[in-house]
């Protein structure tokens, strides 16, 4: 057979068995439908799950496989759902929870490892952040110094780890404190500036991802190393369909509150660039990295998962195709016309904010009250202002992410891999992306298929003319008190 038709990241997770952690997340449901969509001849995937009270291991199974996202695969590959087994454990408890029979099975059985699992809240206390992503990266290096025949470790870390420093190579850096002396000082007293321990990191988020990647590259044993750090992760691109998103954390959310209009200043600098990576790219990334890393003998690479440098997408630019497709995808849910405008002087942008969000919330929650309806405007917009404010230090910053062990990982790709693990961020055509990234909301994250229908466009003319109507009055009320 021609080399070139020859899967050989298929090939190499044949009769190999995985261990995930982060399984239920966003990254990780996309990670396991990809593994076995597109790596059938995989033996097993052993995800580490937390315990739910009252459920048993068949129930809490079959609530993981009704998702979505396994649909594909159950058309597809309908039998390899049965090679998904849930190791029930925790990353905060002593040995990841898992029982000694579990640990026992891992050691014997498991051949590749993918860890994914994190807490992603930006104002996470320092205490759970730092338990959760530093010691829980280390938990499972030790794990891994147990198993038998592992073939390689994949370590999901973000390319903001090191956002103090504007030029990011592929590289791991110092970390910005010892996370042991952190963790003794945090239990040793109960009041300290968190600002006087994080630095210039923004938050404790990407603070104790940084320790974490030190833990990891300095205490992993001989087996093969990857580092892959993901920067802002979307919905997906193609897989397992595209614009497939599941959560309102982070840009999702504060997109999802743009297109029902109730979200109309953002500060943010538009020509800064964007920097997202849609979701399955990120899921081949590990895929074929764990597979590429094989092939070496302690090997130990850092890939930066990005598309700033290789195909720049900047803010204003996303806005537009963003507002574009908000107009061709509707959704029934609208509450304004979609509308945006980005600002960089935060007088003038919580001005807006107090103009633009919180008297029409005010509004519409005197409205819902008069109507017997729950008042819920002034709690969804607060949402959307939280997840504003967490994320301006990204939206008005940019960064360098040197991606050169990225491009080579792509370039070294079999035909046949190219096309069964596209992880080439290149050829993204950005407002194709954007327009299905909006239908992917309007549809897996609203639950809304409504878009074709005519009431739903004729709702979204209505909300155009209320929206001229509005500024006609406010220019003419303006016009009137200056004269």
């Amino acid at each position: 057979m021609d080399q070139r038709e020859v899967s050989f990241v298929a090939d190499f997770y044949k009769g190999k068995s995985i261990f995930l952690t982060g399984a239920t997340g966003f990254l990780g449901k996309v990670l396991v439908e990809k593994i076995l969509r597109s790596c059938p001849d995989v033996d097993s995937i052993f995800c580490l799950v937390r315990p739910k009270r009252g459920q048993d291991p068949k129930s809490r199974f079959e609530e993981y496989t009704k998702d979505s996202i396994f649909d594909r695969v159950k058309q597809e590959q309908p039998q390899n759902l049965s090679k998904v087994h849930l190791i029930s454990g925790d990353m905060i408890q002593e040995g990841l929870g898992i029982s000694a029979e579990d640990r026992k099975l891992l050691a014997e059985k498991v051949d590749v490892v993918f860890h994914s699992a994190a807490t992603v809240k930006f104002v996470e206390p320092l205490a759970i952040a730092l338990e959760m992503n530093t010691f829980g990266a280390r938990k499972v290096v030790e794990l891994c110094n147990e198993l038998h025949h592992l073939k390689s470790f994949v370590h999901v870390s973000t390319c903001y780890s090191n956002s103090p420093i504007k030029d990011i190579d592929e590289k791991v850096y110092e970390p910005p404190m010892d996370p042991d002396s952190l963790k003794k000082f945090l239990e040793e007293t109960t009041s300290f500036n968190l600002r006087s321990i994080i630095g210039k990191h923004p938050n404790t988020y990407t603070f104790t991802k940084a320790m974490a990647e030190h833990v990891v590259w300095t205490e992993s044993g001989n087996f093969p190393l990857a580092i892959v750090r993901p920067s802002i992760i979307t919905g997906a691109l193609n897989e397992p369909f595209p614009g497939w998103v599941d959560n309102l954390a982070g840009i999702t959310g504060l997109t999802t509150e743009i297109i029902r209009g109730t979200f109309r200043s953002c500060f943010c600098n538009e020509s800064c660039k964007m920097d997202i990576i849609p979701v399955d790219i990120v899921a081949n990334c590990l895929l074929v990295a764990a597979a590429d890393i094989s092939k070496t003998s302690g090997g130990r690479v850092v890939y930066n998962c990005s598309s700033g440098e290789l195909n720049p997408l900047k803010w204003g630019r996303y806005r537009d195709y963003m507002l574009q497709a908000a107009k061709e995808t509707p959704t029934k849910y609208m509450q304004f016309y979609p509308s945006c405008t980005y600002r960089t002087s935060k007088l003038v942008h919580l001005f807006m904010v107090f103009w633009l969000h919180y008297i029409p919330a005010l509004f519409l929650d005197a409205y819902y009250k008069i109507s017997g309806k729950r008042q819920i405007a002034m709690r969804i917009y607060n949402n959307a202002r939280n997840a504003e404010k967490a994320g301006e230090y990204f939206s008005s910053r940019e960064w360098n992410f040197k991606s050169d062990n990225l491009v080579a990982l792509a370039d070294e790709q079999s035909d046949a891999d190219k096309q069964r693990f596209v992880m080439d961020c290149r050829e993204i055509k950005w407002e194709t992306y954007v327009k299905n990234y909006i239908k992917g909301i309007v549809m897996y994250v609203l639950k809304d298929d409504s878009f074709t229908h005519s009431a739903t466009k004729k709702k979204l003319q209505r909300l155009y003319w209320v929206q001229i109507f509005f500024r006609s009055f406010v220019l003419m009320l303006a016009v009137a008190i200056l004269l």
